[in-house]
């Protein structure tokens, strides 16, 4: 039995890696950024949804984009590193958009309330058990 498996794996496993290294090369790439520099305005409801509707096309458009997400908070939590996340309303009442914040966001982040509505800049975009996740998350400069 050992024998077929190995022989199996053998012939399968270079195509494997051949099919996942090309969905990884795939998703990487970003499109072009905005001309002007500015960051893609979104709601995390907009962005659940593109997540929703294809993961690799929605990876390739946010993934390593400056973002403002604006949405409902539905919570806080910390992640292994004591980040702090807070939770808004993705696409339905089951999903959230998990934005985690800078350290020096940590004292801000205080003040906000679940229910509230928050627009906050991130930096990087991914899907991680099946939620939108973003990091290198601020607070918009006050003018």
């Amino acid at each position: 039995m050992r024998i077929l498996f190995a022989k199996a794996f053998s012939r399968i496993s270079p195509v494997a890696v051949a099919v996942v290294a090309g969905l990884a090369l795939a998703s990487c790439g970003a499109e072009d950024p905005p001309a002007n520099g500015e960051p893609i305005e979104i709601t995390a409801a907009q962005l659940s949804d593109a997540y929703d509707d294809s993961e690799p096309a929605a990876q390739r458009k946010y993934g390593i984009r400056s973002m403002m997400v604006t949405g409902t908070v539905t919570g806080f939590t910390t992640d292994a590193l004591e980040h702090v996340v807070i939770r808004m309303r993705g696409a339905d009442q089951y999903q959230d958009v998990y934005l985690t914040l800078d350290d020096e966001e940590k004292k801000r982040a205080g003040a906000v309330k679940r229910g509230s509505q928050l627009t906050l800049r991130c930096e990087r975009a991914t899907l991680i058990l099946g939620s939108p996740t973003l990091d290198g998350c601020t607070f918009p400069k006050q003018t």
